[in-house]
């Protein structure tokens, strides 16, 4: 009933300010531990593990991941069209993995939705490329990255 409601705006809030990630993480330790009937003072970990739940920025960063695979592999919406993979002739660190990343001068643009996707995306081992499946790349976000 809790964790929907913080990924629902996942990929609003991933791009915030760290205090404001701080108040957001805070408010989860607290829900989970109201959940469970546990003093406040109880290690959020041991509690994190009971409920088999991730950390706020780490549901977040997946979330923003499937996201950006749906926009290149033409499963999302058309407003999240906006990634695309890196196809160039010429020899690169990434010439042959990777997301385009839009060329961002201000630490505003930074923030953004399609600036943090693709840089999200980039770091991603090169095996994600040969996945084509959703299920398949959740699996291996799940197993790999988090």
């Amino acid at each position: 009933m809790i964790l929907p409601h913080f990924d629902f705006a996942a990929s609003v809030f991933c791009t915030t300010n760290k205090c404001h990630l701080d108040v957001l993480l805070t408010l989860q330790k607290r829900a989970a531990k109201m959940i469970l009937g546990l003093p406040r003072d109880t290690p959020t970990s041991t509690v994190f593990k009971q409920l088999k739940w991730q950390p706020i920025e780490a549901r977040w960063r997946k979330q923003v991941l499937t996201y950006v695979f749906k926009s290149l592999h033409g499963l999302a919406p058309a407003y999240l069209d906006i990634f695309d993979f890196i196809d160039h002739a010429h020899f690169t660190r990434h010439s042959t993995h990777g997301v385009i990343k839009p060329a961002i001068k201000l630490e505003y643009g930074r923030r953004s939705f399609h600036f943090h996707g693709s840089t999200l995306y980039n770091k991603l081992p090169n095996a994600v490329d040969e996945i084509h499946n959703l299920i398949d790349f959740k699996r291996f976000i799940k197993m790999h990255v988090f």
